[in-house]
């Protein structure tokens, strides 16, 4: 293919005669009279191909030549020289000079030079866009496997961060973002689990320190604020030398285990603990029987009555006992359907209220104006209100420091919300207590309760989308409080607006 070709020769004889045979082999000719004007046009034109004789005043061949490869080293360049010159072509050689030819120049000698000159231009060129294909087809590759990495990392059923040694994460996947609101840049501990001090036992500080996996369980906080419990491996990313530079953490979520363990585990006490609890009671059973079965022989109508009024009361120990039971061991979602709170309210306060005043404690109602209708499973929560009713009288029976007692039964609307309260002045309860109040067979009755009660009632609450919580003072009295969100009774209005199902045929 036709090339540029820079001729520099200070003979115009030699530079038009070499010129014309440079245009015969069909090249575009730029002429220089000397070297400076060599270097003139070699930096304006950028030839590929450039002629010059060894010998010229000023900047002579070899500088030329010198000057051009420091440039611009891919230009081919001949030299010319006479045959007493052998040593300057030599050295021409040495400085990367393509070839040399000697005076007098022959036109063959000339065109071989030239041809070998545009065949290493030509293979340079054809090597050029090779290389530029083959880096081309590495970052395609690259890319494709750092996507397919990416995709990988971040599609993981797992939480997965990269650590340096100061547990800052410098690099996190989509779920750990999205979940746990893990983002480069943040420290661990601070991220994961919401503290502002190291794990005593952290494994990526092990894994820093021996180069080895560790494994851990810990506990970490959702975006929600919701505990995870997860299974951690950590992996050591080593840097050239061999030594860890970061420490890659993997969290399986393992909550659902857990949860599935403390319910079997639950489940277990729950046998063992009834086990006893029934055997009392079928004892006590027995000895009602009898003496109903005496009334009856002896025709002891005080003594039958007596031993009815005892029967029924087993039969209704036993009857909540193996509610409760049936209650734990299996989860169900609540019935929702639309109430009327204030009649709702109404129901459950005339459950309690006789009782309370039997035994000469006063029961308060106080409910709010605009109850209006709320979206509830009546029988879940009204026996968790019942119970919690019944708690709040025994409390203050249990109370001989004044005379008289209070239980308020409380209901508010509280911008869509809907807040329930019970109050009492009874004997109250110290903070070791309270804080233990709504564990699974933790009872402040003795043989007189299962531990149930008060946990099956958080457990409805919650699947209402509430909260329960108790403030309580020893010696003056307990206050619970039941709050269920709007947000929850919209979702189930907008569920209520669908068309029912129509019954098979």
């Amino acid at each position: 293919m036709p090339r540029t070709v820079l001729l520099a020769d200070d003979e115009d004889g030699i530079r038009r005669m070499l010129g014309l045979i440079l245009s015969d082999l069909g090249h575009e000719v730029i002429e220089a009279r000397d070297g400076r004007e060599a270097l003139s046009l070699f930096e304006a034109r950028r030839p590929d191909i450039v002629v010059t004789d060894v010998r010229m005043p000023g900047v002579d061949g070899l500088d030329l030549l010198r000057r051009i490869k420091a440039e611009r080293p891919g230009t081919e360049v001949i030299i010319i020289t006479g045959h007493a010159d052998l040593d300057l072509a030599i050295e021409g050689l040495r400085l990367d000079a393509g070839d040399f030819i000697a005076k007098p120049v022959r036109a063959e000698v000339l065109e071989i030079a030239i041809r070998r000159a545009e065949a290493k231009i030509g293979l340079r060129e054809q090597l050029a866009r090779q290389s530029e294909e083959l880096q081309r087809r590495l970052h395609d590759e690259l890319a494709a496997s750092q996507l397919r990495f990416q995709l990988l990392f971040d599609e993981a059923p797992c939480f997965i961060a990269v650590l340096d040694r100061n547990l800052v994460i410098t690099a996190a996947n989509r779920r750990l973002k999205e979940e746990i609101g893990g983002h480069v840049g943040e420290l661990c501990h601070k991220a994961l689990k919401r503290s502002a001090s190291r794990c005593p036992e952290c494994p990526v500080q092990a894994t820093f320190r021996d180069g080895q996996s560790h494994r851990a369980e810990a506990v970490i906080v959702s975006r929600e604020g919701k505990p995870l419990h997860v299974l951690i491996r950590t992996a050591p990313i080593l840097g050239p030398d061999g030594e860890v530079e970061q420490v890659m953490e993997l969290a399986a979520d393992i909550t659902e285990v857990r949860q599935l363990e403390n319910h079997l585990t639950q489940l277990g006490m729950l046998m063992a603990s009834l086990s006893h609890g029934i055997k009392g009671l079928l004892t006590a059973l027995d000895g009602a029987v009898y003496k109903v079965d005496s009334g009856i022989k002896r025709d002891d109508r005080e003594r039958l009555v007596d031993g009815w009024a005892e029967v029924r009361t087993l039969l209704g120990r036993v009857k909540g006992m193996v509610l409760d039971i049936l209650y734990c061991a299996k989860k169900r979602e609540p019935n929702l359907a639309r109430v009327d709170v204030a009649e709702f309210a109404a129901r459950v306060a005339d459950v309690i209220e006789s009782k309370a005043e039997t035994h000469g404690v006063g029961f308060v109602r106080d409910f709010g104006p605009s109850l209006g209708t709320f979206m509830l499973d009546e029988g879940a929560l009204s026996a968790a209100l019942v119970n919690l009713l019944e708690n709040a009288v025994e409390a203050c029976l249990a109370d001989a420091s004044r005379r008289e007692h209070e239980v308020t039964f409380a209901v508010r609307r509280n911008s869509g919300a809907l807040a329930l309260s019970i109050a009492d002045n009874g004997v109250g309860m110290p903070a070791e207590t309270k804080n233990k109040l709504f564990t699974v067979f933790f009872s402040t009755k003795g043989s007189r309760g299962t531990g149930l009660g008060l946990f099956i009632a958080r457990q409805t609450v919650q699947a209402h989308g509430g909260t329960i919580g108790v403030e309580s003072t020893p010696g003056e009295g307990s206050v619970f409080t039941i709050t269920l969100p709007g947000a929850a009774r919209d979702s189930c209005e907008a569920e209520m607006k669908e068309p029912a199902a129509k019954p098979p045929a």
